[in-house]
């Protein structure tokens, strides 16, 4: 159970990532107030604030290597379907502000396993868990530049029973549209 005061940032934050730690079953943030100060209107400008590189920058950051659970084979952890598809809302809008100002957002997923099974078995399970997270980010029009397995990223003595190894990593970067001046 998490208490207190926090800005409404936060408190979605931490709704959408508690899938991603381990040993988290489930979050209570009921108690959590929301604490945001209404901010004075700003005079109307006719047109809508256009992001910085500097900020998509630094949102890219905030949603780089996120990662979601899963139960088991390919079965989002409780919690996680809500999670990633407030986490996939957060990416369309960070891609549209940076495509605003002249950039990409490119996405990689990483699927991961326990060492339970074969590892043929496991290099396939990684695939259809990031199949699963592709197939959500493709409702909210995302395109994953790539998929692979992070145990293959991080080399072949990364080997666990550890349940918590079960997800999907989320991993974006940042680069200029090509021929865009």
């Amino acid at each position: 159970v998490i208490t207190g005061d926090a800005p409404s940032a936060w408190h979605r934050q931490a709704e959408a990532r508690y899938s991603s730690l381990a040993g988290i079953s489930s979050l209570d943030i009921s108690a959590l107030n929301v604490s945001d100060q209404e901010a004075p209107e700003a005079p109307d400008q006719g047109a809508a604030e256009v992001p910085d590189r500097d900020g998509i920058a630094a949102r890219t950051d905030r949603l780089n290597s996120q990662a979601f659970r899963f139960a088991s084979d390919v079965v989002l952890a409780p919690g996680a379907e809500d999670g990633l598809r407030r986490y996939a809302e957060d990416l369309r809008s960070l891609r549209n502000d940076a495509a605003a100002v002249g950039y990409l957002v490119d996405v990689t997923l990483f699927g991961s396993t326990d060492a339970s099974g074969g590892e043929a078995v496991n290099a396939e399970l990684a695939r259809r868990r990031a199949d699963v997270v592709a197939d959500v980010f493709s409702e909210y029009e995302i395109p994953v530049l790539r998929t692979g397995r992070l145990q293959d990223q991080l080399g072949p003595d990364i080997s666990t029973d550890d349940p918590s190894w079960r997800f999907v990593r989320i991993d974006l970067s940042l680069r200029p549209i090509p021929n865009q001046q």
